[in-house]
């Protein structure tokens, strides 16, 4: 004889990873590592970005992770 009790906290179990799963299909394509965004000036010395209140150009977006036995890989 089963026990009403487990059988009703297993469907409540069921019920909340069948709204997870649909929650995380929202949440589309994602990979692992992080993102960064960067301002770089461009090196030369009487451009407007070597100014020391100007923030450089950008925004760059850098995504980092880390790659089994080859360390960490930006793109």
């Amino acid at each position: 004889m089963s026990d009403p009790y487990l059988e009703a906290r297993l469907e409540e179990l069921e019920g909340q990873r069948a709204r997870l799963c649909e929650e995380l299909a929202e949440v589309g394509d994602f990979r692992r590592g992080s993102v960064s965004e960067n301002y770089r000036g461009c090196g030369k010395s009487d451009c407007v970005c070597a100014r020391p209140d100007h923030p450089g150009y950008g925004p760059r977006y850098l995504w980092t992770r880390s790659v089994p036995g080859r360390g960490t890989r930006g793109r």
